[in-house]
This record gives C-alpha cells, sequence and structure tokens, in this order.
C-alpha cells in the first residue's frame, strides 16, 4: 500500500511542476512554444510578458504599449496627454501653448492665420506718431495704435495697410487740431486700406473735414466721426469718385458749410453698413447724407436730428441710384423740401424702413421726390410734417410703387395730408393711410393732374379742412378694388365717383387693435380677428398662410416681410393679437421696434 501511495504522490508532484514536452523548437530550451515561454512567445502574455507583447499591456508594458497609457506614458502617447504633454499635444494647450496653436489667438498672433504678426509695428512703442508708423510700414503690414489723443493728421499715402485702434474708438483719439482733414485715402488706396477702431475729430478742411476720399476705395470701421468741419463739402467724410466701404461707423455733430454734414458722395459708390447719423448740420442741402451721381447701399442706418439749410434735413440724392434697408430716418429737418429724405432723378429702393418725425418748410415733410423712379416697401411713415404739400411723402413728375406701408398722422399745412401725388403715377397695394391731416384738400391722399391705383389699401379717419378727407382727386385718374374707407372728414372721395360698393371697395371700421398712443410708431396696426377686413381682400392673393387675403397692412403675400427693428424675427401678421403660446415657435416677433425683443427673449 506504501509503494502505490509514494507513486501516486509523485505523479500529483509531476503535475504540479509543470513537466516539460518534447521540444521541437527551434531555440534553445525543452518547451515546445516556438518562442522561449510557456505563451507562445516566450512569457505567459503572447510576446515574453503577461501582456501579450512583453509586459502586461500587450506592448512590454501596462498600456498596450509599453507603458499604461497605450504608448509608453499615462497618456496614450508618452505622456499624460495623449501627446506627450499634459495638453494633447505637448503642451497644455492641444498644440503646445496655451491658445490651441502656440499662442493667444489660435494660429500664434492676434490675426487668427499665423503668419503675420498681429502688429507689426507699434504708436508710440515703435514710432511717436501715427505718420512715422504709416511711412515705415509696407503693404500687408498691421499698424496697431494704442489708447490715447494724437494731434496729427493721418495720410495712408497708397499703402495697403490696416491701421487699428486697439483699445477702440472711444479710448483711441486722432485730433487734427482745426488744420486739416484727420484722415485722407488719395493715392489710390483699395479695400486693404482699412481705418478702424479711432475717434476722428478737429478736422477742418474745404472737403472731408474727418475723412477726404478721392479715387480710393478704403474700408472703414468702427469709427466715431465727429465734431469735424468741410468749408465746402462733407463735414464728417467726402468721397469722390471712390468707392469706400463704412461698417458700424457713428457720424455725428459735424458740420458742412455746404452739402453732407455728414457724409459727402460725389460720383462713384459707397456702402453704409451699420450707421448712425446724428446732429450734422449742412448750410445748403443733405444735413445727414447727400450723394451725387453715385450709387449708395444704406443698410441698417439711422439718421436722425440732422439739419440742412435747403433740402433734405436727412439724406439728399441727386441723379444717383439708392437702395436703403432697414434705414430709420427720423426728426431731421430742411429749410426747404424733404426734411428727411429728398431725391431728384433717382432710381430708389426703399425695403423696410421709418422716416418719423421730419419736418421740410416746403413740401415734403417726410420724403419729397421729383423725376424719381421709387420702389417703396414695408415702411412706416409717421407724424412728418411740412409747411405746404405732402405731409408725409411728395411725389413730382415721379413713378411711385408702394407695398406695404403705413402713413400714420402726418400733416401737410396745405394739400396731402398723407401723400400729395403731382404729375406723377402712385401704385398702392396693402397700403394704409390712418389720421392724417391736411389744412386744406386731400387729408389721406391728394392726387393733382395724375393717376392712382389702389388695392386692398385702407382709408380711415383722415381729416381735410376743404376738400376730400380720405382722397382729393383733382384731374386724376382714380382706380380702385378691394379698398376700404371708414371715418374721412368731409369726405371720402373728391373730384371722383365713389367706388364703394363696386370692385370689392367697402366701407367698414378696419378694426386696428390699438391706435391710442401718442406716438403714432406705438400703434398697432394689426386687425382684429373680428374685422371686416379678414380674409376681404382680391380672391387673387392669399396670405402667407395660403388662406384669402386681408385688406390693408398685413394682408397678402408679403404680409410676413415686416421686420422694422432688423432683428431677423418679422412680426406676426395674423389678425388678432400676439399669441404667446403658438406665434414664438413659428418665429413671429411680438415687437417689431425693439430688437431686444424676440421670440426666447420677451415675446
Amino acid at each position: 500500500m506504501w509503494i502505490w501511495f509514494a507513486l501516486g504522490l509523485a505523479l500529483i508532484v509531476g503535475a504540479s511542476t509543470g513537466c516539460p514536452k518534447k521540444d521541437d523548437d527551434d531555440d534553445d530550451d525543452v518547451f515546445v512554444d516556438d518562442d522561449d515561454d510557456q505563451t507562445g512567445d516566450d512569457d505567459a502574455t503572447g510576446d515574453d510578458d503577461s501582456t501579450g507583447d512583453d509586459d502586461a499591456t500587450g506592448d512590454d508594458d501596462s498600456t498596450g504599449d509599453d507603458d499604461v497609457t497605450g504608448d509608453d506614458d499615462s497618456t496614450g502617447d508618452d505622456d499624460a496627454t495623449g501627446d506627450d504633454d499634459t495638453t494633447g499635444d505637448d503642451d497644455s494647450t492641444g498644440d503646445d501653448d496655451s491658445t490651441g496653436d502656440d499662442d493667444s489667438t489660435g494660429d500664434d498672433d492676434t490675426t487668427g492665420d499665423d503668419d503675420v504678426d498681429p502688429c507689426a509695428r507699434y504708436v508710440p512703442d515703435d514710432h511717436a506718431t501715427i505718420g512715422d508708423a504709416i511711412a515705415a510700414s509696407t503693404d500687408g503690414e498691421r499698424v496697431c495704435v494704442r489708447a490715447g489723443t494724437y494731434l496729427e493728421s493721418v495720410d495712408f499715402a497708397g499703402k495697403a495697410i490696416h491701421l487699428i485702434g486697439i483699445d477702440g474708438a472711444a479710448a483711441t483719439v486722432v485730433d487734427a487740431d482745426g488744420l486739416d482733414s484727420v484722415a485722407t485715402f488719395a493715392a489710390g488706396e483699395g479695400p486693404d486700406a482699412v481705418l478702424e477702431g479711432f475717434t476722428l475729430t478737429g478736422g477742418e478742411a474745404d472737403d472731408g473735414g474727418g475723412i477726404h476720399i478721392f479715387t480710393a476705395s478704403p474700408t472703414l470701421i468702427g469709427l466715431v466721426i465727429q465734431y469735424n468741419r468741410a468749408t465746402n463739402d462733407g463735414g464728417g467724410v467726402y468721397v469722390e469718385l471712390g468707392s469706400p466701404t463704412l461698417s458700424d461707423i457713428t457720424i455725428q455733430d459735424n458740420l458742412a458749410d455746404d452739402g453732407g454734414g455728414g457724409l459727402f458722395v460725389d460720383g462713384g459708390a459707397a456702402v453704409v453698413d451699420g450707421g448712425w447719423f446724428h446732429g450734422n448740420e449742412a448750410g445748403w442741402d443733405g444735413g445727414g447724407i447727400a450723394a451725387i451721381g453715385a450709387q449708395l447701399s444704406l443698410v441698417d442706418v439711422v439718421i436722425r436730428d440732422n439739419v440742412a439749410g435747403d433740402d433734405a434735413g436727412g439724406l439728399y440724392l441727386e441723379s444717383a441710384g439708392a437702395i436703403l434697408e432697414g434705414v430709420d430716418t427720423s426728426d431731421n429737418t430742411a429749410g426747404d423740401d424733404g426734411g428727411g429724405l429728398y431725391a431728384e432723378l433717382v432710381s430708389l429702393a426703399i425695403a423696410g424702413g421709418i422716416l418719423s418725425g421730419n419736418q421740410s418748410d416746403d413740401d415734403g415733410g417726410g420724403a419729397y421726390l421729383t423725376g424719381c423712379t421709387a420702389a417703396l416697401s414695408h415702411l412706416v411713415v409717421a407724424d412728418n410734417t411740412c409747411g405746404y404739400d405732402g405731409g408725409g411723402l411728395h411725389a413730382l413728375n415721379s413713378n411711385v410703387e408702394l407695398s406695404h406701408g403705413h402713413f400714420l398722422l402726418n400733416r401737410a399745412l396745405n394739400d396731402g395730408g398723407g401723400i400729395c401725388v403731382e404729375s406723377s403715377q402712385l401704385t398702392a397695394t396693402h397700403a394704409t393711410w390712418l389720421a392724417n391731416i391736411a389744412d386744406d384738400d386731400g387729408g389721406g391722399l391728394m392726387v393733382e393732374s395724375g393717376t392712382a391705383s389702389l388695392a386692398s389699401c385702407v382709408l380711415s379717419s383722415n381729416v381735410a379742412a376743404s376738400h376730400g378727407g380720405g382722397l382729393d382727386c383733382d384731374a386724376c385718374s382714380l382706380t380702385a378694388s378691394y379698398t376700404a374707407v371708414w371715418a374721412n372728414a368731409p369726405s371720402a372721395y373728391e373730384g371722383v365717383a365713389d367706388p364703394t360698393g363696386v370692385g370689392g371697395n367697402v366701407s367698414a371700421n378696419p378694426g386696428f387693435l390699438n391706435t391710442w398712443p401718442a406716438d403714432p410708431l406705438d400703434w398697432n396696426m394689426h386687425l382684429s380677428a373680428s374685422s371686416t377686413l379678414v380674409d376681404a381682400g382680391s380672391p387673387a392673393e392669399v396670405d402667407p398662410d395660403g388662406g384669402p387675403a386681408d385688406i390693408g397692412g398685413y394682408g397678402g403675400g408679403a404680409a410676413a416681410g415686416w421686420d422694422l427693428d432688423r432683428d431677423g424675427y418679422g412680426s406676426w401678421w395674423q389678425p388678432g393679437p400676439y399669441d404667446p403660446l403658438f406665434y414664438p415657435g413659428l418665429g413671429l416677433d411680438c415687437d417689431d421696434l425693439d430688437p431686444a425683443v424676440f421670440p426666447g427673449a420677451g415675446c
């Protein structure tokens, strides 16, 4: 029995110590794993360790690649970051610095492109004056000016440089001290000549007290141009045969003895994208802006409280082409015609805007057009006054197309409280004349020796001291369809057969939501849900929802085009008050005069 017990014990011990098999691989051991260990590759892992590759990781360590990270460290690539540092690429940023690409900008400078130092030279660090820095600069450079007041005039001298006040216009002032224009571009500069972030003041010159531009097309950004004077034209800025672009610009309290208190453009073209023209004065025409023989584009511009001794307290246009989008022309004064706007021999397009509180001593309190072709849409003309004809608008020898406009509480001391059309053609669709006053004829509309076509319009509560509270036609031709009249005094129509009752024309209370505030800009011109004008428009039209068109300014396919505050959210057009539960989801604005209020922010 002891013999059998000893034999069994020997077998157990041999099994537990791994008795070797016959070695038939090419190494010099007694194992048959082909790579010098028990794993198949000289260890327990499959590759000379416990990992499969000579360590516990699968590649000679615990990470999978000779460390605990997967690549010889704790990060995955030989450090704690994933690429030999704590950032993911050898630093704390993700690319060897604190920015994401080796600087504070994202690409090794403040320009965003890692090829040119953001500031090739500084004033006053490298150069005592801005003029010295410009003289030393080369094309493509960025010349940076620190906060301070610099008593000098600046001439770009043909350089394609970016001159910037790095602390902004409020802190960086260039004062010409009455000796010359503050800045000059007169050597063929192009759009790569950029002036940004300065207040320009104290300039005085024949033309262009603040900036003089001749045969050049610079880019002007974020400037404040104030308290400058031109003894001829362009108190703030003068442009002759150039094509500058002005962005986010403030031009205020400048004086021109002749034309263009704020800006004067003579030939060429100019674009203003975001501008404030305030408190400028012209001895002759265009208190805010004057353009002659030029192409002018104004987008999101306010022209307010400017004065002209003759025509156009706000904007003067002559032999020009002009596109105005989202322009607010308010509280300007003209000694003759066109309190807010004067246009002569002009192709004019206005898409969304306000003409309010302007006044002229003669014709056209809000606007005066002569010899023009004008397309006006989504325009509010309110509370303007004139000394003679056309409280809101006077058109002489012109062709005017008006779509979706409100003429509210304008006054003429003679004819045409809302509009006076003289030897002209007026085509109006979805326009409203409400509470306009003429001290003689045509409270809402005066048409003299011309033609007028009204479709889906409203004439309500307009007053004339003599004839035609709604419309007075003197030797004119009138076509009206789907147009509503109500409470005009002394009569709805004068000098023409009353078309009410035919062609869809009605006499009915429009039922506007709210016309009680003192300021007509605060009137709510939407129809009430119970208004008889709802779905009463031409059957050839539909509202934005595909239903029958309403009469008035919020009817028809373009009713959704109202966005006076330019916040990107159109006003609701549906009859009745704003629906705070349903309309925000449709992106409809509850306050079309305040850009800070929109769906998700107050609506």
